[in-house]
């Protein structure tokens, strides 16, 4: 029996010119068929549409290889929708289309040192300007997400390169037992809507090793009301790089998350390094989130290296949802922070809208280092979008390395903040807002008064932070109101 079928074998040629969907998709019929399993692709570039996944497959790119998306939107034909197919998925569209995908498969690797490319450059005329710039409608993409894995089980992605995404790069919706290792991810930075991994309604999922940098959140972990709750993930070993959060939980919120580790990792340049948006009525427990150096110069304004936002959904609804339908408040308890070092020119925000209360949050161990520090008072309207505590305008322009809003329970405990010592360094980046420039913040001017830590509607909180100071002599170090507050 053979032991590995070439694609080669069934007519794919590696010229970077002649497509190979049929091909490649014959190869994978085949080797399942015969239960031979394994899929190589050898060093080539290998032109192709959509490539359906099977049970049961092994597929290998070698390096030197790479799937190359076809321009041509004949090559990603209509996947079939049955009767329970999550109808977020389509975002109101009447068909669903991706570069691979798989539905239903067991035991299903994709490995080596080759490489999957979206082709961005083929959809979105000008990206080869490297300006930002902002993704058109899903209709106008012949894939979206590039790979989608739906109800698959035992899934592993080892060693592989994803690059230059039209869109979501990698959705997992309802899938269990997945282990992401080694895998290399680049989207363009400066592209939205170029989410890395969209973890949707999954357990048990693995990330250890990756490196990832794309224009949106790195690793986000959602559900929508047709999926299910995410639960059991772990993301460590790893090294990100955005302009929104390296890894968040939610806006999409409809299920509970719980048992989630975030840790051991080095997050670069990046807006947030760490993120939840409950907006949906979900319940957020039982989260840990640890030995992280983090980077906030991104040129974003309000970059915050942690920011959790406990609110009810007022703008981005899903169709059929309207302020009157949607959920009420969730809930956000037992989240342990600890052991950051965060170069930044943001602050660390843990806000609850009025109805709802953050329970149970814990920092310790945070070291907040200031080149410079933006005035969050001075930021212009379009920073009380969704994901910047718009529901909290007290908290949103409160001035301190540490802002805490309505939560009970809530442990600080060794606190380091250094305040700019000296000019704003040249590495750190000028501010942009619609396109434009804002501010460079070598020509701030003072540094605003910020105290260390600010917390309004606290309740049995305790505050030791002994020898913090604030950026102004003549501010309080230590600004905080609530019922049985312990301050040291």
């Amino acid at each position: 029996m053979r032991l590995a079928v070439d694609v080669r074998d069934f007519g794919a040629i590696g010229d970077g010119r002649t497509v190979c969907t049929g091909a490649i998709n014959r190869a994978i019929e085949h080797a399942v068929t015969e239960g031979i399993g394994l899929v190589v692709v050898p060093p080539g570039t290998y032109v192709t549409g959509t490539v359906v996944l099977r049970s049961n497959l092994v597929l290998e790119l070698r390096p030197g290889a790479t799937l190359l998306a076809s321009p041509d939107p004949a090559e990603y034909p209509d996947l079939p929708l049955r009767g329970d197919f999550p109808r977020h998925l389509l975002r109101g569209a009447a068909s669903h289309h991706h570069f691979l995908y798989a539905e239903g498969c067991e035991n299903l690797i994709l490995r080596g040192g080759g490489t999957l490319d979206g082709n961005v450059a083929a959809f979105t005329p000008g990206w080869e300007t490297k300006q930002p710039f902002t993704w058109t409608g899903a209709k106008d993409r012949p894939f979206v997400p590039m790979l989608e894995f739906l109800r698959c089980r035992d899934l592993r992605l080892e060693g592989i390169t994803i690059q230059n995404s039209p869109g979501w790069t990698c959705h997992l919706c309802l899938c269990d037992r997945v282990w992401v290792q080694g895998v290399r991810l680049y989207n363009y930075v400066f592209a939205g809507n170029s989410d890395g991994f969209d973890v949707d309604g999954c357990h048990d999922v693995i990330f250890t090793g990756c490196h990832i940098e794309t224009g949106d959140d790195c690793i986000v972990l959602k559900n929508f009301p047709d999926t299910r709750s995410t639960e059991r993930i772990t993301i460590t070993g790893c090294v990100l790089r955005t302009l929104c959060a390296a890894v968040k939980i939610g806006t999409e919120s409809w299920h509970d998350f719980r048992q989630i580790v975030f840790g051991s990792c080095v997050v670069s340049e990046s807006s947030r390094a760490f993120q939840i948006t409950c907006f949906d009525g979900a319940t957020v427990e039982d989260i840990t989130v640890h030995d992280l150096v983090v980077d906030t110069n991104t040129g974003n304004l309000m970059n915050r290296p942690v920011h959790i936002d406990l609110a009810r959904r007022h703008t981005g609804f899903l169709p059929g949802v309207s302020a009157e339908t949607a959920p009420p408040m969730g809930r956000v308890r037992r989240v342990n922070i600890h052991d950051l070092i965060c170069r930044t020119d943001g602050r660390l925000i843990l806000s609850a809208a009025d109805g709802g209360v953050l329970e149970g949050v814990t920092l310790r161990n945070i070291t907040m280092v200031y080149p410079w520090v933006e005035d969050p008072q001075a930021l212009p309207a379009e920073t009380d979008s969704l994901q910047c505590s718009a529901s909290c305008p007290e908290a949103r322009l409160a001035r301190a390395a540490v802002v805490v809003r309505n939560a009970s329970d809530f442990v600080l405990e060794n606190l380091q903040v250094a305040w700019p010592e000296g000019p704003v360094p040249e590495d750190f980046k000028a501010k942009y807002s619609k396109g434009a420039l804002y501010l460079d913040p070598r020509a701030q001017g003072q540094t605003p008064p910020f105290a260390a830590v600010w917390g309004r509607q606290l309740r049995r909180a305790r505050i030791d932070v002994p020898g913090v100071t604030a950026s102004v002599a003549g501010t309080k170090a230590v600004d905080v109101e609530g019922d049985d507050v312990q301050v040291r």
